[in-house]
C-alpha cells in the first residue's frame, strides 16, 4: 500500500492532497482522518515539490483536524497532527512552528504570510508582501 501511495503522490500529489484535506476536514472518522495525518506527515517531506503548490490547503486542514470544539477527537488526533506539521516544518524552509505560543506560519508561492494559532486551531493572520514573489523563508519571534 505504501509503494502505491508514493506512486500516485508522485504521478497526482493534487488528487492526494484534495483527498486528504476532504478527510481532516470532517469527511471522514476519526480513524480515517488519523491515516490522513500520517499522509500527510509521510508522503508530503518526500514530495515536496509536488506538494508545494496544496502547502496552504494542507496546513489549514492539518489545524482544522485538530480544532478543540471537537475534544475528544483532538486527543485521539494531536499526536498525529504534531507528526504531520513536523514533517512540514522539515520539509520547507517557509514553513515554521514555535512550541512557546503553539503558532505556525507558512509562507506561500504568492507572496502571502499565513499565521495560524494551534491552541484554538483558528487562522490569526494573513500578511500580504504584495510583491507576488513566493516567500523563500519563515520563522517566528515571539
Amino acid at each position: 500500500a505504501k509503494a502505491a501511495l508514493q506512486r500516485l503522490c508522485a504521478a497526482d500529489m493534487g488528487l492526494v492532497s484534495a483527498t486528504v484535506c476532504t478527510v481532516l476536514r470532517g469527511a471522514g472518522d476519526v480513524a480515517e482522518r488519523w491515516r490522513a495525518l500520517q499522509v500527510v506527515g509521510a508522503m508530503v517531506p518526500r514530495f515536496a515539490a509536488q506538494a508545494y503548490g496544496q502547502l496552504e490547503e494542507l496546513a489549514g486542514a492539518v489545524v482544522a483536524a485538530i480544532a478543540p470544539k471537537r475534544a475528544t477527537e483532538r486527543r485521539r488526533l494531536i499526536g498525529a497532527a504534531g507528526a504531520a506539521l513536523q514533517g512540514l516544518v522539515r520539509a520547507y524552509p517557509f514553513v515554521s512552528f514555535d512550541a512557546e505560543t503553539q503558532g505556525l506560519a507558512l509562507g506561500c508561492a504568492d507572496g502571502r504570510c499565513v499565521a495560524y494559532d494551534l491552541r484554538t486551531a483558528t487562522r490569526t493572520a494573513v500578511l500580504d508582501s504584495r510583491t507576488g514573489r513566493p516567500v523563500a523563508a519563515v520563522a517566528i519571534a515571539p
